[in-house]
């Protein structure tokens, strides 16, 4: 998948942050159990949003906190990028530790968390074509400084709007070079990467291990990211009219035929 040339600046350098979960069974698998946690492994994936192909994936027992493994996976490699996730991800002390990376996000706002106004910038409220009308858009401090629990981040970002459902959200973030409706859209593009674990588990059949062992599961799941990195680099040579499920299968006939029948 290629983005459009208008968005390639606004794309190009954006990672998708999220992870799922793949179920195992507890008696042929016993090491998938930890806890009271179901029996599985958790798959943890940044997911390249211009490329539509996994850039980072990490496969956890499922207690693995989802801030955790992305705070593990270290940022170098992300310098310059923008992160995107969910409330999962959030804390005043991670937003803090990425600017200080030169990594960049957006991400749900915590409606509990501490905020002080600084700034604020005239917002046109007319519904974009996703239904979402802008609210605010705020330069803030967040955290509590009496708090001494919560790191205090100054020059940070809040963009609020309401959905087309109604729904009032707020975005946290320090990209100040993108209009408020800019900062939305690009928080709406998270939902690719569930598209992604739904077609790693549905088309590409990560749920079906190789084995029951740990190495086995994992391998699996890798062997499952690999054929999507293979599908999508090859997304341009499928013909027209032609499906990428049906692709995916005839794709998977041709890299692993199968076993022949009769005698001989």
């Amino acid at each position: 998948m290629v983005a459009a040339d208008a968005d390639w600046a606004a794309l190009s350098r954006v990672q998708l942050v999220d992870s799922t979960f793949v179920a195992l069974s507890a008696a042929l698998s016993p090491w998938a159990v930890r806890g009271k946690h179901p029996a599985g492994v958790r798959v943890h994936t940044g997911l390249d949003l211009a490329g539509g192909i996994p850039a980072s994936i990490v496969v956890t027992t499922p207690g693995t906190h989802d801030a955790a493994a992305f705070d593990d996976r270290g940022w170098e490699t992300l310098r310059g990028w923008t992160v995107v996730f969910d409330r999962a991800y959030y804390g005043h002390a991670r937003f803090a530790a990425l600017r200080d990376a030169g990594v960049s996000f957006v991400c749900r706002l915590n409606p509990q968390a501490g905020q002080g106004v600084t700034a604020e910038r005239p917002v046109d409220p007319t519904p974009s074509p996703a239904g979402d009308g802008l609210l605010a858009d705020a330069t803030v401090t967040l955290g509590t400084p009496a708090n001494a629990a919560s790191a205090v981040v100054p020059g940070l970002r809040v963009v609020t709007y309401r959905t087309a459902k109604g729904e009032t959200l707020g975005l946290v973030t320090d990209r100040h070079d993108l209009t408020a409706t800019e900062v939305v859209a690009l928080y709406r593009q998270r939902w690719a990467i569930e598209l992604f674990f739904r077609w790693l588990k549905r088309q590409l059949k990560a749920v079906r291990p190789l084995g029951r062992s740990e190495a086995a599961v994992t391998l699996g799941v890798l062997v499952a990211a690999v054929a999507a990195l293979l599908v999508m680099l090859l997304d341009d040579e499928r013909p027209p009219g032609v499906s990428r499920v049906a692709f995916t299968r005839g794709l998977a006939v041709l890299l692993v035929p199968p076993p022949p029948t009769g005698p001989g």
